[in-house]
């Protein structure tokens, strides 16, 4: 990995799972993370397109969007950029279709740990 600084991009709504994400992420010492929030899709887009990110994290539960159809706006918006789904569940079609839809990979919000959310955003990226 080139740069020891991540830039990351979380379109979430929900504020105690942001914070969350941030407590576990201040954890990592390398590589540290420059953590980007928008709070509805429509921002994240916009955000996103402004460049410089190295992965996004995505809750399919947003103010202005839903599903299946979330991730499939923001891939339209950078079709490379490696997604990581944020979910509160893990049924087996709710990951296949994300996986199939071009998600690199998902974490359940109930069963997050800075361990895994930092390897999942690592082999993202890598």
């Amino acid at each position: 990995m080139p740069d020891s600084r991540l830039r990351v991009l979380m379109v979430e709504d929900t504020l105690s799972d942001v914070q969350l994400v941030q407590r576990l992420l201040a954890r990592s010492r390398l590589p540290t993370f420059d953590l980007r929030l928008a709070t509805d899709l429509t921002q994240g887009i916009q955000t996103l397109r402004a460049g410089g990110f190295d992965a996004v994290i995505l809750d399919l539960g947003l103010p202005d969007s839903s599903g299946a159809s979330t991730l499939s706006r923001l891939r339209e918006a950078d079709p490379d950029i490696p997604i990581i789904i944020l979910t509160v569940t893990d049924t087996p079609r709710t990951v296949l279709d994300a996986i199939r839809m071009g998600a690199h990979d998902y974490f359940v919000k109930s069963r997050l740990g800075d361990e895994e959310l930092i390897h999942k955003i690592v082999d993202a990226v890598v």
